[in-house]
């Protein structure tokens, strides 16, 4: 159902969430599995670009620096006086990476280096081996999985000298990150010799106001109080207008805003003593009577909502208003989406 897929989410927007590095850390090697792309046509009789496999090992020597050398392989389409066949690409280069860490376990980089090409045509012609000094430039990725595995791509601009040409090379694939992946824990200084000190006063129950001056003791945990440890009572009512969306003539609930529910749910914990009444509201299509049950079957499901979140019932009362107390236009679609509401008054529990 929408309203558990929703409290689902409500629960795993509280867990925890465990930091993912941003690419390879300082001190740490790391080796790429990667699938290119590389664009030889008219180089050296090729007739084609080609899908190669590479393979690269890297070293972090300092934060957002590493060296890193390559290999690929390649065998594109050829043609020699006529005969059709295959040249064999080998490229080897080693390089710097740069890379910048902007959080949630990406880390952009741009790479820089020269390598060697060779290139070996077989019995296709018998000139032996080409061999071509080369260049590289280009910016890529580190895509963190976790802290061990990493996707990766990258796009370069690869110079030849031997024909002064510029042909692209793209790659994707993953990276392995070698060692101890987990963050060292801060040393922590040694702090100076401090005379004793003196005991902390008691709190018993944890409300910040210490036993000797606490005037309500026993305050459930998350009560908020006053400088005297007793719970702090509202003198006004508090609304909170929930974005609650409901399908056309249905108390079925498709999203709510986290925040304004969080909101409410937290100040509803904070202050034990008061009560809410959850009011539900619908646009001016339909009967009056028809939008008054309407009104009140959207009440009492987002009642149910805080009811499920671990507010007790006791506290929570719903009522339906129908069409009668509209926010904004129902002549529009956008005005009648608003009116189709619900709102949340927390009063103190003695009617004040």
């Amino acid at each position: 159902m929408k309203l558990r897929a929703s409290l689902a989410a409500v629960g795993l927007a509280l867990s925890a969430q465990a930091a993912v590095a941003d690419g390879p850390q300082k001190d740490q090697f790391f080796v790429s599995l990667l699938g290119a792309y590389y664009d030889t046509r008219g180089d050296y009789r090729a007739t084609d670009s080609d899908l190669g496999l590479g393979a690269g090992l890297g070293w972090s020597f300092a934060d957002n620096w590493a060296v890193e050398g390559q290999y690929y392989r390649f065998e594109p389409d050829a043609r020699v006086n006529g005969v059709s066949g295959k040249v064999d690409i080998d490229m080897w280069s080693v390089g710097l990476l740069r890379s910048f860490d902007i959080g949630q376990g990406w880390s952009p980089y741009v790479a820089f280096g020269v390598g060697e090409g060779r290139y070996d045509h077989g019995s296709l012609w018998n000139v032996g081996q080409f061999r071509d000094e080369q260049a590289h430039l280009g910016v890529g990725f580190f895509g963190n999985l976790n802290q061990r595995f990493a996707i990766r791509g990258d796009v370069r601009g690869v110079y030849h000298n031997r024909i002064d040409a510029v042909r692209p090379l793209a790659t994707l694939g993953f990276t392995m990150m070698l060692g101890d992946t987990a963050a060292p824990a801060p040393v922590a200084a040694a702090p100076a010799p401090a005379p004793a000190p003196a005991p902390a006063p008691v709190d018993s129950d944890g409300d910040g106001v210490p036993d000797s001056i606490d005037q309500c003791p026993g305050t459930p945990r998350g009560v908020r109080v006053d400088e005297r440890g007793c719970e702090v009572e509202l003198k006004e009512p508090v609304t909170f207008n929930l974005t609650v969306e409901f399908a056309f003539d249905s108390a079925e609930i498709t999203s709510v805003s986290f925040n304004e529910l969080m909101n409410a749910i937290r100040f509803l914990r904070e202050h034990p003593s008061t009560v809410a009444v959850v009011e539900g509201h619908t646009d001016s299509r339909g009967s009056d009577d028809y939008n008054q049950r309407l009104s009140e079957r959207r009440a009492e499901a987002v009642r149910g909502v805080l009811v499920n979140s671990g507010i007790p019932a006791e506290r929570l009362t719903s009522r339906g208003y129908g069409e009668s107390r509209p926010i904004a236009s129902n002549d529009t679609d956008e005005g009648r989406q608003q009116n189709r509401r619900v709102t949340v008054v927390v009063s103190s529990g003695n009617g004040g």
